[in-house]
């Protein structure tokens, strides 16, 4: 069996805790949820709304960025690109600045072992300027390689401490599903610092301006 193949059976048996009528009802309110912000947007009451997420399992590996440098070297460095795992959210903003943002990334990876992997973090953007902008997060090649390809990815985002919006894809879209991992159905291990911003990885060199500054 395809490691993707066990990742996607073993994942849909983990959120199966939700159960068919919860998880229903948790799409359909956060469906309902996103068409009330997205209306409130327009009338100028929320300062923040999520347009785009990212889609997990292959469609969300990259590889490494080419960089024009002089310096050919034959050996263990001309070897075939590796693959990081990019997780990016496309949010618009209503209000001429925002001081801040903080965007809590969640991400749950399936290995060969049928293991499952959390990974979280926060990033903190500033000096957000009306428009359209991107967060993103990434995991490194050897750790995709050891815990496989995201099959649930997530994202919640603070403005002065209050929650103003979460949005989810692949298993458990449209739910905080990352609430809910205790009752998950399998192995779970727990990481902080593998997950890191675009800024500390070799893609915070590209598409500068494209991104913010974070804290």
């Amino acid at each position: 069996m395809k490691k993707s193949t066990i990742a996607i059976a073993a994942a849909v048996a983990a959120f199966a805790v939700l159960g068919p009528g919860e998880a229903f009802a948790q799409a359909r309110a956060a469906s309902g949820s996103a068409k009330a912000a997205g209306a409130a947007a327009k009338a100028g009451g929320v300062p923040l709304k999520i347009k785009q997420m990212t889609k997990t399992g292959n469609a969300c590996l990259v590889p490494s960025p080419d960089f024009d440098g002089k310096v050919r070297s034959p050996g263990r460095n001309s070897g075939q690109k590796k693959k990081w795992a990019m997780c990016e959210v496309e949010y618009a903003t209503q209000p001429e600045w925002i001081d801040s943002a903080t965007f809590t990334f969640h991400v749950l990876c399936v290995d060969d072992e049928k293991v499952f992997h959390y990974h979280t973090a926060s990033v903190t953007y500033l000096d957000i300027a009306k428009g359209d902008h991107g967060a993103c997060v990434l995991l490194p090649p050897a750790t995709v390689a050891r815990h496989g390809a995201p099959v649930a990815f997530g994202v919640e985002i603070e403005i002065d401490g209050k929650q103003i919006a979460f949005e989810s894809e692949g298993m458990g879209k449209g739910s905080q599903w990352w609430t809910k991992l205790d009752g998950i159905k399998g192995k779970l291990e727990r990481h902080s610092g593998l997950l890191q911003d675009r800024s500390k990885t070799p893609f915070g060199l590209t598409f500068i301006d494209q991104y913010e500054a974070v804290r």
